[in-house]
């Protein structure tokens, strides 16, 4: 896959003696133990001009220490990405806003029946992107994520923390779920389908996966902890919820050590990939081209994800 995209750092106007200090300073991370390992791509121009990985990491998703096998990792390891997921996830919903099946202004309701239950109804389908739909702890679980109809029912039971469009606050994971239904809905596929045949494949990137198979979770580092755990004190002083009032905890997070749980390709934090395929995803949205030319997301499209669109409401 980085083979035929890769480009010397100086043809593409890179310094290649800038790349190697900040490798240098990600090494010092991973021989500090503060990351277990580390993996990195910088592109530009469509092009990768390095890949670097450095450290080694648990596999064979074990989620209690001492769990799974230890080895060096190396730039085809794929890395739960989180939330990096939501600009997949985002740029999935581009594709049917370009297409027409779907508008900006339309209430999520009157496509997805019985969302509106608990005050919901006034929901847009814009808020959902902009983080505005006002419910932002909203929550779920691994008993609802493998079912379309299961996650359905669950947004008919969540209730709004505040007026929809009243203020901005970061959805962890409820307003992806809803625009993965939305896909699905207008579609007729899968979200994770959607996102393969749509995204992945035509930018060329067999190991970006929302939904990761079976087969390639073996390749997938575990997640662990280093440190020492934040105590509640600690998230009150950064302004941070204190868990349980957040769903990214650290059991929360663990849980994608699972494999069941990779394979659902939650839409705002489960996708598995590499450094060298989310760096090409990102070039692709520069210019919203495939790499045989090919358009994907129009100019227009573009400029509409780029523009700002919260008004004068900021991140509390």
């Amino acid at each position: 896959m980085t083979n035929d995209r890769s480009a010397t750092p100086e043809s593409l106007g890179i310094d290649p003696a800038r790349l190697e200090a900040l490798f240098e300073r990600a090494r010092r991370e991973v021989d500090a133990g503060i990351l277990p390992s580390c993996q990195l791509a910088v592109a530009r121009h469509g092009k990768l001009a390095a890949v670097r990985a450095l450290g080694r990491a648990r596999f064979g998703g074990g989620a209690s220490p001492g769990a799974g096998a230890e080895r060096d990792v190396d730039p085809s390891t794929l890395y739960v990405i989180f939330s990096c997921t939501k600009a997949i996830t985002s740029a999935a919903g581009w594709l049917l806003l370009q297409e027409g099946k779907l508008g900006l202004d339309e209430r999520v309701a009157d496509v997805l029946p019985g969302f509106e239950a608990n005050g919901k109804g006034a929901v847009t389908v814009e808020q959902l992107f902009t983080h505005t739909a006002g419910f932002p702890s909203a929550p779920s679980g691994p008993q609802d994520w493998a079912s379309s109809a299961a996650m359905r029912a669950r947004f008919a039971r969540w209730r709004l923390n505040w007026e929809p469009g009243s203020r901005f606050e970061y959805h962890p994971s409820s307003s992806m779920w809803v625009i993965a239904a939305l896909i699905e809905e207008r579609s007729g596929v899968s979200f994770r389908d959607f996102v393969r045949a749509r995204i992945a494949e035509p930018l060329g990137l067999p190991d970006l996966f929302v939904g990761t198979p079976a087969a390639q979770c073996g390749r997938v580092a575990d997640i662990v902890h280093s440190g020492t755990a934040l105590t509640a004190e600690d998230f009150r002083a950064r302004g941070w919820p204190v868990p349980p009032e957040t769903e990214v905890t650290e059991e929360a997070v663990e849980r994608f050590n699972r494999d069941d749980v990779r394979a659902v390709g939650v839409p705002g934090g489960g996708a598995t990939t590499n450094a060298a395929s989310l760096a090409l995803f990102y070039q692709a949205l520069l210019d919203g081209r495939t790499p045989d030319g090919n358009a994907l997301w129009a100019p227009e499209t573009l400029a509409l994800a780029r523009s700002v669109r919260t008004g004068d409401l900021v991140d509390p």
